[in-house]
């Protein structure tokens, strides 16, 4: 059975879809915060979540899953020297979303997306 395993469409085809959260997700390792829209947080969470993971690992065959999403070097490169080691003990959580303001052109309901680090 396949229940709830469906993902948030965007109003977006995949293949934009994807690339929105590949930027995204390499947009928050990159810069430790970034702010959104509502919808697009949610499905931005639940994407690097699962990157981080793979990420913890350490292994090769997971860095280069991990690789399949995000294409900056330099980006994976922050995310497995810097990142993973502040993370090593938190089995979740790595990210977390705090709901902002509405948005002043069409009133959309903004959020902060930030990676959560204990240093």
């Amino acid at each position: 059975m396949r229940h709830r395993k469906g993902n948030k469409k965007l109003g977006r085809p995949t293949d934009q879809r994807m690339a929105l959260l590949r930027t995204q997700a390499a947009q928050l390792i990159r810069h430790g915060r970034i702010m959104t829209t509502e919808a697009k947080a949610k499905a931005l969470v639940a994407f690097t979540e699962k990157l981080v993971h793979k990420a913890k690992a350490g292994d090769v065959h997971s860095l280069r899953q991990v690789r399949r999403h995000i294409i900056d070097r330099d980006v994976i490169r922050h995310l497995v020297t810097e990142l993973v080691p502040l993370l090593k003990d938190k089995d979740g959580g790595y990210i977390t979303t705090v709901k902002g303001f509405r948005r002043q052109g069409d009133g959309a309901s903004m959020t902060l997306v930030r990676m959560n680090i204990q240093k």
